[in-house]
């Protein structure tokens, strides 16, 4: 039997035999509390599941020849008990029979504990019965289980009392992996299982509520679109507030979505009106709504017509009269008018182009409008605050509501599921898979693996290429690469797998698969491809210029980065390439195309040299690894503005990038003033430090007025 059958065997019947094992040794060594079993446990599973990981030299832990399986297991067991005891007894934690291990803090902050968060007392430990061990209660074990291993390992240790320090040395954690896992227990979604009705407690002796005159003082109606329009063009609802942005910023996709939207009677999100004394004088300021009152009027005045891009539904079905032979209106047995259904396709249609039933609609589509009455301008503010304080969807995360739910089950069953992003084997951030760059990253897996030839650069494009083209097979094609990935992938080349190059590198490997070799040979090519990345060539051309090129989403450097990294694979593992059978005619001429720069010649805007700029106006603590992030935020930004936009030219790439990381820094919205931004400018500051603040500046202006009204 061999050692995989083994373990099998003792872990069925869920894992009797091995705790039975367990639990008759860590009976000798007495006075282990209830509390500590799930420890032992733990730790004894994760080191009988190391037996199965090779060793970088192909070997295992485990040596047939120097005892049975059965023998080598018992053997982990004990040395793994006997560790955990003297850990336990060094942190003086054994003496503690009684604990309930809930009120450790959850993070640095000595005044904040699980405690704070429970609906109710729980015990993490509950024994069940000798077979079966012990189990956690519902909502907690729902928690743990959803968090990432080594972010469940955290919690664990803090719940028992670990201080922070002890758990980064037990678990060989930086300050940053620290936090970074940290902050993933903190905004799971599932600790809303324990949260407490809070009760409002006074600060300094006030409350710090509004008064009830104004919480009272507003009122929720429908009006018909044609109206509110009509109001706008007399100047009876004033759209010229101060703090309001200009009108007319929207994209052509936003605007030929909006319209369709209206066209179909879909609801759309409320208008915010706020009247205010000026003068004697009431006055009716728009807060909320100005770009989709602005471009309504601009459509039904046949200033634009409804294109193609970002139009939904464009085909609307719409009633018109019948008429007699005569050419009068048919009427039927009741005397009403008789109708017919019929469609129209709005695409390309000015509004005086559109048939009387879909004019008629228009002008009476209903809109839920809020106003607030007799405000002061600190009110009006504070409105125009709230309703815009909320991140629309980004290209990611829109793109994904355009897929089939069938293949956004299986899109999601990876980017959410699969431990190679849920553990982190690569440098996947909590903010990028918030983001949807988890998503977008398994489409990309998607189309290098089995669509390189065909590869999409923007979002768009790439997403409606999946769910048009992705089968069953191909997601679980992409699931046996990440399977067997991480059992070699380890923090020594984690930082290969970014959400830049992940795809590149998870195609690479679906190639080394044809080679039938262990995957052993694929760790040891990347620990070299690591040591050796700035000597390597291809066909004399450093390679790491073609790696570092930051038109990361373009196909040609996509292309090249597989292929060059194919070559670099194959030289490595002395093998000839016309041996191989390639998975695509392209090869070698994809990296001949890039324009390699010599060495003498590279870019003053090498990741380098824009790391000190950025270091020096944001913070010394970012990484070459977090420009790159920053720098794909750029490029994924970019797609959504002019890109003959001066700003967008390499000369200003610095101030950027410094921009971007300023924002990352201070978890800001950028979006909205990204897209204003560009809409007000169109050249920059060849001086890239001034430009940067000048730039920063706006962006603090944009926020503080919080004008992006929509």
């Amino acid at each position: 039997m061999t050692l995989a059958e083994t373990i099998q065997e003792y872990y069925a019947d869920n894992g009797k035999k091995i705790r039975s094992i367990a639990d008759k040794v860590i009976k000798k060594f007495g006075g282990i509390c209830q509390k500590d079993y799930d420890d032992f446990y733990s730790a004894i599973n994760e080191a009988v599941s190391q037996a199965l990981i090779p060793n970088k030299d192909g070997t295992y832990k485990y040596d047939p020849s120097k005892g049975t399986v059965e023998g080598y297991l018992y053997r982990t067991i004990v040395y793994t008990i006997m560790s955990e005891v003297s850990k336990k007894n060094a942190n003086k934690r054994t003496a503690d029979r009684t604990a309930k291990s809930i009120d450790a803090p959850v993070n640095d902050d000595e005044d904040f504990t699980i405690q704070d968060t429970l609906a109710s007392e729980f015990n993490i430990e509950d024994e069940v019965s000798d077979d079966i061990g012990f189990k956690t209660d519902e909502k907690v074990e729902t928690y743990l289980n959803s968090l990432p291993r080594i972010a469940r390992e955290i919690i664990k240790m803090k719940m028992d009392g670990v201080p922070v320090c002890e758990i980064k040395l037990e678990l060989n954690l930086t300050n940053s992996e620290y936090n970074s896992y940290m902050q993933t227990a903190k905004i799971n979604e599932n600790l809303a299982l324990f949260a407490k009705t809070i009760s409002y407690k006074e600060n300094n002796g006030m409350l710090n509520i509004m008064p009830i005159d104004t919480t009272d003082n507003y009122r929720m109606d429908k009006y018909p679109l044609g109206s509110l329009l009509d109001e706008k063009r007399d100047k009876k609802i004033n759209c010229k507030y101060i703090l309001q942005r200009k009108a007319y910023q929207w994209t052509d996709r936003q605007i030929n979505k909006f319209l369709t939207r209206v066209l179909n009677n879909q609801p759309i999100p409320e208008i915010v009106i706020c009247e205010k004394y000026v003068n004697g004088r009431k006055k009716r300021y728009l807060t909320d709504g100005l770009q989709r009152l602005s471009y309504a009027e601009l459509y039904r005045s046949k200033g634009i017509i409804i294109g193609k891009t970002g139009a939904e539904f464009p085909d609307i079905y719409y009633k018109e009269k019948v008429f007699d032979e005569n050419g009068n209106p048919a009427i039927d047995e009741d005397g009403d008018y008789v109708e017919e259904i019929k469609t129209f396709n709005v695409i390309g249609k000015t509004f005086d182009e559109l048939p009387d039933f879909l004019k008629e609609r228009f002008n009476k589509f209903n809109i839920n409008v809020t106003t607030y009455f007799n405000c002061t301008d600190e009110q009006v503010a504070y409105h125009i605050r709230n309703y815009n304080n909320t991140e629309g969807m980004n290209n990611n995360q829109y793109e994904l509501t355009n897929v089939s739910p069938g293949v956004a089950e299986m899109l999601r069953n990876v980017s959410d599921g699969h431990p190679f992003f849920k553990d982190n084997y690569g440098q996947y951030t909590e903010k990028k898979k918030t983001k949807g760059n988890i998503d977008r990253l398994v489409v990309e897996s998607i189309m290098t693996i089995n669509f390189l030839d065909d590869w999409k650069k923007s979002p768009q494009d790439a997403f409606n290429y999946i769910n048009d083209n992705a089968t069953k097979k191909m997601f679980d094609d992409l699931k046996e690469i990440l399977d067997r990935l991480c059992n070699i992938v380890d923090k020594n080349n984690r930082e290969l797998f970014t959400t830049t190059n992940s795809s590149v590198w998870f195609a690479v490997f679906s190639r080394f698969e044809k080679l039938e070799l262990a995957d052993t040979e694929f760790l040891n090519f990347m620990n070299y491809f690591q040591e050796s990345f700035d000597t390597l060539e291809i066909d004399g051309n450093r390679f790491r210029e073609i790696y570092k090129d930051s038109h990361t989403k373009n196909k040609n450097i996509v292309m090249a980065k597989i292929m060059g990294i194919e070559q670099l694979m194959l030289d490595f593992l002395h093998i000839k390439s016309e041996e191989v059978k390639k998975c695509s005619d392209m090869n070698k001429e994809a990296v001949v195309d890039i324009n390699i720069k010599p060495e003498q010649e590279i870019s003053p805007n090498d990741s380098d040299t824009i790391l000190d700029f950025v270091k020096e106006l944001v913070g010394d603590t970012l990484t070459a690894n977090d420009i790159k992030d920053f720098e794909e935020d750029l490029e994924i930004r970019s797609l959504d503005v002019d890109n003959n936009n001066k700003i967008l030219e390499s000369e200003n790439h610095k101030s950027l990038i410094a921009l971007i990381a300023y924002a990352y820094q201070q978890d800001l919205l950028l979006d909205k003033w990204f897209l204003d931004f560009f809409h007000r400018h169109n050249t920059y500051n060849q001086n890239q430090k001034e430009n940067y603040i000048y730039m920063k500046n706006d962006l603090e202006k944009f926020l503080d007025k919080k004008g992006a009204v929509t």
